[in-house]
């Protein structure tokens, strides 16, 4: 009897403590993606170009375990007869993960990693859905606040 209750408690620390990984790992995650942006917007080659080519590798790495997290927070944690779809907040995260990773591959052969019209475009049209993407995340945090 004893022992069940201490798994029982086990349980209740992993579950209120397991879901915390994604949200810390998101603004990080999506603040380098951001930072790399400007940068290739302030400047397009030099010493600036080199810098936000490896600040969009990390924010890439960053947000690609962020999205792992959600994926794990959905599939393990949350009770998925409540959450339903409101748990696939991992899909936009994976399709801003998808557009970053293409500017990276676009920028790789160049001298100096030098920012291109199309790694360009990519990151705007990543930077776009990222600023959809907490628009959306703020409404969908709300509407679950308030079926609670």
């Amino acid at each position: 009897m004893r022992s069940s209750g201490n798994a029982r408690r086990v349980e209740r620390r992993v579950r209120t403590s397991g879901p915390a990984i994604h949200p810390v790992l998101a603004p990080a995650a999506f603040g380098l993606l951001g930072l790399a942006s400007a940068l290739d917007i302030v400047a397009r080659s030099g010493a600036l170009s080199w810098l936000s080519f490896y600040t969009l590798a990390a924010g890439v790495l960053l947000a690609t375990w962020c999205a792992l997290f959600a994926l794990l927070d959905w599939i393990c944690f949350a009770e998925l007869g409540k959450s339903g779809p409101w748990g696939l907040d991992g899909v936009p995260t994976a399709a801003v993960v998808a557009l970053y990773s293409g500017a990276i591959l676009l920028r790789v052969e160049s001298a100096c990693h030098v920012v291109t019209a199309s790694a360009m475009a990519l990151e705007v049209a990543g930077a776009g859905l990222l600023a959809n993407k907490a628009w959306i995340g703020r409404e969908l945090a709300a509407s679950i606040a308030d079926r609670r």
